[in-house]
């Protein structure tokens, strides 16, 4: 099989893909859509607690980057464990006496 026929190959298969996602109803696709980004959700907010970041003030911090126009090259910055830890901020593996 050539380069080019297993190109073809897997542009078919892609295809099938989004005529099957065009198919579904919009339940299916918000709920196929919800159930792939909750564990991304639950990684970012877990680092954030493990950090003892203020998961709100992060947020904040990381669409003020985005929509100050942030550059692809430092994405670093934008990731959970580059926000600052907050001062006094509970965590639930260590909490305040």
């Amino acid at each position: 099989m050539t380069i080019v026929d297993e190109a073809l190959l897997r542009i078919a298969a892609l295809y099938k893909v989004e005529d099957a996602i065009r198919s579904s109803s919009p339940d299916h696709r918000r709920t196929v859509r919800q159930d792939l980004s909750r564990p991304l959700v639950d990684a970012f907010f877990g680092c954030l607690t493990a950090q003892a970041v203020e998961p709100y003030a992060c947020l904040v911090d990381l669409f003020t980057r985005l929509a100050d126009g942030h550059l692809d090259k430092a994405i670093d910055t934008l990731m959970p464990w580059a926000c600052i830890p907050a001062p006094n901020y509970e965590t639930a593996s260590n909490p305040k006496k």
